[in-house]
């Protein structure tokens, strides 16, 4: 009984996608999406190739949709969006969902039925790790690099920090000595006041560590280079406490973080000043993938991010690095947020009342 009932859904499944393919397939729009599948999916618009799964895949999409589909040529050539060509710079592929709406229901809609709804998801899994290491390759991008097997979810954050730290150690071992004119201690300033006796102690501590490495404000590149690591070293132990669940805890550790965090930038600059030429721009470029290498950790310490993110947790990651970035936040103007925004809109499902309405009315 259990196996007749699942021949009878499967059945009906085939006979509603089919009476949908065929509504499809009346239009040019509809024509090349189901082109797309039937020539084996991501394959049809990136290679006009593909490996056996693809094929199988789009193979058993055009059985089921019962239209007798030939070669691509004989179809218009598919209305890719604009949003989907634009990712694609980005090394994102094309698939069925790139012509809009009703190729993303198509898709979703394969994805549902029997015997090739596994190589839609698959698919689907392929864009969305393209799009991970899409997103490394934007981190990576002020410094040169690129990731050049696929990397994502923690692996991707991963690969990023040891090419960041890599790039820093390049660029401040290279130069010679230099005179920043001013301590670790002195930057602080009046920054300390507004700490309890117990946190300033231990700031001044860590600041003491530093001054020892650049006397006076006298260092040299390899000396820096471990005044950097010691700076990152202790904002990443505040960043851990900033996530504590004493609240008394939280709070300090905020103020920490945003004292040694403005100190750093501050101690970045003058040193680029100092040196000047190709060192400066270097670093300042490394710096700045440093800062977009903070949204790959708070994705890699997000449940369920691990592995592979998603466009919707990439902006949510933006949105807690960045929030400080106020007016460029929200215009969409921070760092990688017009990226992983296209990336929403062209890789997010529709809703499930959505994607079976558009499949209906095609």
């Amino acid at each position: 009984p259990q196996a007749a009932g699942a021949a009878i859904r499967t059945g009906k499944t085939a006979a509603n996608l089919a009476k949908a393919g065929r509504n499809i397939l009346k239009d040019n729009y509809g024509r090349a999406t189901a082109v797309g599948g039937a020539e084996g999916a991501i394959a049809g618009f990136n290679t006009g190739e593909g490996d056996t799964a693809q094929r199988a895949a789009g193979a058993a999409l055009g059985g089921v949709f019962g239209a007798g589909l030939g070669a691509a040529s004989q179809f218009v050539q598919p209305r890719i969006t604009d949003t989907a060509k634009k990712l694609a710079e980005y090394g994102i592929p094309f698939s069925p969902a790139s012509l809009g709406k009703g190729g993303k229901a198509l898709e979703q809609s394969a994805r549902q039925v029997p015997f090739i709804g596994g190589q839609f998801r698959k698919l689907k899994e392929d864009k969305l790790r393209a799009f991970n290491t899409a997103t490394v390759n934007q981190v990576l991008k002020p410094i040169g690099v690129r990731a050049t097997e696929p990397v994502s979810g923690q692996d991707a954050f991963d690969f990023a920090d040891k090419q960041i730290v890599g790039a820093y150690d390049r660029i401040l071992g290279a130069a010679g000595e230099f005179n920043i004119g001013t301590t670790a201690t002195e930057l602080l300033g009046d920054g300390a006041k507004t700490l309890s006796k117990k946190d300033r102690k231990a700031l001044l501590l860590d600041l003491a560590e530093i001054d020892e490495l650049m006397p006076g404000g006298q260092t040299n590149g390899k000396n820096f280079k471990e005044v950097d690591s010691l700076l990152r070293r202790i904002i990443e132990d505040y960043r851990a406490g900033v996530k504590s669940t004493e609240g008394a805890t939280r709070r300090s550790s905020r103020k920490m973080l945003d004292i040694i965090t403005g100190m750093r930038e501050r101690l970045l600059d003058l040193a680029a000043a100092s040196v000047g030429g190709d060192f400066a721009t270097d670093l300042r470029a490394a710096d700045f993938s440093y800062k977009m290498l903070q949204v790959l950790k708070n994705l890699a310490e997000r449940p369920g991010a691990q592995e592979m993110f998603t466009p919707a947790q990439l902006q949510r990651a933006i949105g807690t690095v960045f929030k400080k970035d106020g007016k460029d936040f929200a215009r969409g103007k921070a760092p990688i947020q017009e990226f992983a925004n296209l990336a929403g809109e062209e890789l997010t499902d529709l809703e499930y009342s959505t994607a079976r309405d558009t499949a209906a009315q095609q």
